[in-house]
């Protein structure tokens, strides 16, 4: 990490003037120190402090604050990995951390990313990683079938092709992006918006439980803050979202000339452990779209 070696004859492949990144002998020992090391913290983890006590600034004074001019031995990183990132960690894995989600590892998923990392897939298109794009799509139909979803949520059907499908993303905040992307592209095609223009009338909705990411997206997205509806919620729904309120909301903005495009449903808020009703929020998105078709 940190450190400088002041001897570079203890790396002779760079000295002879070539270049080996990769060579499948250090591979197997880094793996084995590297499994070693996870075997020995999760063996650990229950001892360590769950919040570390370090300061703003503390690994700077730990390792350097300046690039090492020299490679160094990866037995060093282990050490300095060790001695000063360890400690600095907020133990997600621990027994006795209680905030937030639990964690989400397995030795399954633990050997997985030590195999992906070697494989080095980069999934830009199908024939860029055919086995890669092929998972993807048949993980998606398979969680499409636990959660017995519709056939139109599939990528393939008895019949052949189907019309769903998606992605796999790396978190909720990724996915609420993407998807508030897609309904803002649809939302100004559909109110015959030239490019980005008309961006600043269409309108996004939520409960005031909802996780405070969606509002980033929404930002990232590029919805006008003022159009950003974050609705009020209270005991009597156990602070669900309320569908009549929402119908209201999205009635008001629609005779004001907005464009109503995105409801975000939560199943279990991080604050308040709020349930939307899903199915009523999608009953008033369906009952308006049959309201503004007929406008």
């Amino acid at each position: 990490m940190g450190s400088l070696d002041a001897n570079p004859a203890a790396f002779p492949a760079f000295n002879d003037g070539s270049f080996q990144p990769l060579n499948p002998d250090d591979v197997r020992a880094y793996l084995h120190k590297a499994v070693d090391f996870i075997t020995d913290y999760y063996n650990n983890v229950e001892s360590m402090p769950v919040l570390p006590d370090v300061k703003p600034g503390y690994l700077q004074d730990e390792l350097t604050a300046s690039p090492p001019v020299h490679s160094a031995p990866f037995d060093v990183t282990m050490k300095e990995l060790r001695s000063s990132v360890v400690p600095g960690m907020t133990h997600w894995a621990s027994p006795n951390f209680f905030a937030f989600f639990p964690s989400t590892n397995s030795a399954a998923a633990i050997a997985g990313e030590l195999i992906a990392s070697s494989l080095n897939t980069v999934g830009f298109t199908w024939q860029a990683a055919p086995a890669a794009t092929e998972m993807e799509v048949l993980a998606l139909d398979w969680l499409a079938q636990l959660l017995r979803l519709p056939t139109s949520f599939m990528n393939s059907t008895s019949a052949g092709r189907g019309t769903g499908g998606g992605v796999i993303l790396g978190t909720t905040s990724e996915a609420m992006l993407v998807t508030l992307v897609a309904a803002r592209d649809a939302a100004l095609r559909r109110s015959g918006s030239i490019g980005v223009s008309g961006i600043t009338r269409l309108v996004v909705y939520a409960a005031d439980q909802t996780h405070s990411t969606f509002f980033k997206a929404c930002r990232l997205a590029g919805f006008d803050p003022a159009n950003i509806r974050s609705i009020p919620t209270g005991p009597e729904t156990d602070y669900g979202l309320d569908p009549t309120k929402l119908l209201e909301i999205m009635r008001a903005d629609a005779d004001a000339g907005l464009v109503p495009t995105y409801i975000c449903a939560t199943v279990g808020t991080t604050s308040s452990n709020a349930v939307d009703p899903v199915g009523a929020v999608a009953d008033v998105a369906a009952m308006f779209v049959t309201i503004a078709t007929r406008r």
